[in-house]
C-alpha cells in the first residue's frame, strides 16, 4: 500500500538511510495530512523485525493534528483526540499488510517506534493492537 509515487524525495531518502530495498517497504504515507500523519511499514531483515514508524511533527498539516486536543476515551482513560484520529488512520491502513507481513516473517518481532507526534501514534497504536 504506497500513497505516493515511487519518484518522491522522502521515500527515495527513507529507504537509503534506513539501508531498505524497495521490497522491504510494505506500507507508507511520507506526506502527511490532517489526522493523517507520515509513516512507514517495513521489514528490517538484519534485526529480524517487522517496523513500523511514524514520524514526528514536520509539515504545517501536522499542526492540525497537534492542535485538537480534546480529551477522547481510549482503553481504561482518555487521550488527545487529534492522536488518537491519526492513530486510527495510520491502523485502517495497516492493519492488512502488518497482518500479511507478519505470517511471511514468521520469527519477527514487531517493533513501532516513532518520535513527537509519532510517538504518540506509535503508543497508541501498539496499544490498540495489543
Amino acid at each position: 500500500t504506497q500513497l505516493c509515487t515511487k519518484r518522491d524525495p522522502y521515500r527515495a531518502a527513507f529507504l537509503s538511510l534506513a539501508g531498505l530495498s524497495e521490497n522491504d517497504l510494505v506500507a507508507s504515507n511520507f506526506v502527511s495530512h490532517p489526522f493523517k500523519p507520515s509513516f512507514f511499514l517495513c521489514v528490517d531483515r538484519r534485526s529480524r523485525s517487522v517496523v513500523l514508524v511514524c514520524r514526528g511533527s514536520l509539515e504545517p498539516h501536522d499542526v492540525i493534528t497537534d492542535a485538537l486536543a480534546t480529551a477522547h476515551k481510549f482503553e481504561d482513560g482518555y487521550t488527545h483526540g487529534g492522536f488518537l484520529a491519526g492513530t486510527e488512520w495510520v491502523l485502517s491502513m495497516i492493519c492488512e499488510p502488518l497482518r500479511k507481513t507478519v505470517e511471511e516473517n514468521p520469527g519477527y518481532r514487531v517493533v513501532f517506534i516513532g518520535h513527537s507526534l509519532g510517538a504518540a501514534t506509535a503508543i497508541l497504536a501498539a496499544k490498540r493492537l495489543r
